[in-house]
């Protein structure tokens, strides 16, 4: 995509030479680029300083920030974690250069957002109860979506999973049973008329994500990303440590994963009500106790969950994808892409498999062919075409 030329049109305002056609950077010019100017932004934060006294602008960096307060090691924190990332993201088609950077971040101990107060999230401000990230959800679940994935919930069932009843919300008529709907058509019961369709399907709790102020509305990166990341980079053996370093990050990012979002349900209003008159539902927050770190990993240890060096990395995507799931959707979609974990349950219709193809990347617009058409064709003609088929670069 255009990268480098990409902000020359802004020129003008400084009588500099002005681009309005930008060539396509490679991907993995792109992406070595980015390291880079992460490497880069980690070293200067690594001793920068604020002087507010000599440069008053800074004295209201606290509030101008609206992640770290203008903590200044947060941001490093922030930028060595995503420098993680990235070069995870390209390990397997640029493996002496992700080994490079993950390689320099654990051995000199760099700073990461490896606990949960170091969590590069924005929350929201507003003292209002209709002003959650996904105060969607709520409506959405009275029109017949948002629905438990039948795959996901089971998992959780089946291990006890403590974050079940803050991710799905089931009613009383279903005697606390959680049943997530099945992703093939022909494998779902006949759904009723009832607003939330009460006593078949569990569904992704609204108190939780819906009218809830205390829960996110971005998440850059958290410390259970990290250590998941860190995880995969021991089992790949891009880091020392092997299975037993493997081990030990996978349990602190489930750890992390927990206490991350207990923290957010704790937040959650008592009651929510959707719909009026007949249709009228009442959703009711169901009371619980975060669990000690220690009693955490004692569940791990006694759930299939337990690390399994066979299946390490499968677990660990599972995890992560777990972890990740509608809060960072964007990267739980990009990191399913790149593990090609979780292995998914078949969508079946009329014996035909609906998701044997999904998407891989987001196409070039039109108005770029119709603007920019040299480097437009240049660019289709590089990536094997435009279509959403075609995967990117790192996901080869």
């Amino acid at each position: 995509m255009p990268y480098s030329e990409a902000f020359t049109a802004r020129n003008s305002i400084y009588n500099q030479p002005v681009n309005l056609a930008p060539k396509f950077d490679a991907q993995k010019d792109i992406y070595d680029s980015i390291l880079t100017d992460l490497k880069n932004a980690a070293n200067f934060l690594d001793t920068a300083k604020l002087y507010p006294s000599l440069y008053p602008a800074q004295s209201i960096l606290n509030t101008q920030d609206i992640m770290f307060a203008g903590v200044l090691s947060r941001w490093n924190r922030l930028a060595n974690s995503l420098r993680l990332r990235y070069a995870m993201r390209i390990s397997s088609v640029n493996q002496t250069r992700a080994a490079q950077e993950i390689t320099d971040i654990v051995q000199n101990n760099r700073p990461l957002i490896v606990a949960d107060s170091n969590n590069a999230v924005v929350t929201n401000a507003a003292a209002t109860t209709s002003m959650g990230l996904f105060y969607g959800v709520t409506s959405l679940i009275g029109a017949g979506s948002c629905f438990a994935p039948a795959y996901m919930d089971s998992i959780m069932v089946a291990n006890a999973d403590p974050r079940l009843k803050i991710y799905f919300y089931t009613d009383a008529a279903n005697a606390g049973v959680y049943r997530g709907m099945p992703v093939s058509y022909g494998s779902r019961a006949t759904i009723s008329a009832s607003p939330i369709y009460k006593g078949q399907y569990a569904f992704i709790n609204p108190l939780t994500f819906g009218y809830n102020v205390g829960m996110p509305i971005g998440i850059m990166i958290d410390a259970a990303d990290v250590n998941f990341l860190l995880a995969e980079a021991a089992k790949k053996g891009i880091i020392t440590g092997g299975d037993v370093a493997a081990a030990q990050y996978y349990n602190t990012g489930i750890q992390q994963s927990v206490l991350a979002y207990y923290a957010y349900y704790a937040t959650a209003p008592a009651t929510s009500t959707i719909g009026s008159g007949a249709s009228a539902y009442t959703f009711t927050k169901t009371a619980l106790t975060a669990p000690t770190p220690a009693a955490i990993l004692t569940w791990i240890a006694g759930s299939n969950y337990a690390y399994n060096a066979t299946n390490g990395l499968a677990q660990i995507a599972q995890q992560k994808w777990m972890h990740d799931f509608i809060l960072e959707n964007d990267e739980n979609y990009a990191e399913f892409r790149r593990l090609k974990l979780p292995v998914l349950p078949a969508d079946i219709y009329n014996g035909q498999q609906l998701n044997s193809t999904y998407p891989l990347r987001v196409p070039y617009p039109s108005s770029e062919s119709a603007n920019n058409s040299v480097n437009y064709n240049a660019a289709a003609a590089a990536t094997n075409g435009n279509a959403f088929t075609v995967p990117v670069w790192w996901n080869h």
